[in-house]
């Protein structure tokens, strides 16, 4: 895996040719943090790419979000606190329209 700061990228666009092209993956930092992955993809892989990188993303939120609901305590609602959390909300939805 290379990394390659914004600086590098717009000044070495060789440099990241030749490593997506080797079949790596360019880390791009900004600010010295990761900001981007660049992969390489052909146009047989393309499409099958883009869907399994829209499933990790996927899997990212949802893992993200269930830390959230555990951290605020409402992995140990009820069915119907959570059935009355979801009616309040329609009706707060329901009384701005």
């Amino acid at each position: 895996m290379v990394f390659m700061s914004m600086r590098e990228l717009r000044s070495s666009t060789e440099k990241l040719d030749r490593a997506v092209k080797d079949g790596g993956r360019v880390v791009i930092t900004n600010n010295g943090k990761p900001a981007y992955v660049m992969l390489g993809v052909d146009e047989a892989s393309f499409e099958r790419t883009i869907i399994d990188l829209d499933s990790i993303r996927m899997k990212i939120t949802t893992e993200e979000m269930r830390a959230q609901s555990k951290a605020a305590g409402a992995d140990k609602m009820t069915l119907e606190e959570i059935n009355r959390e979801i009616e309040a909300y329609r009706a707060e939805r329901r009384a701005r329209k």
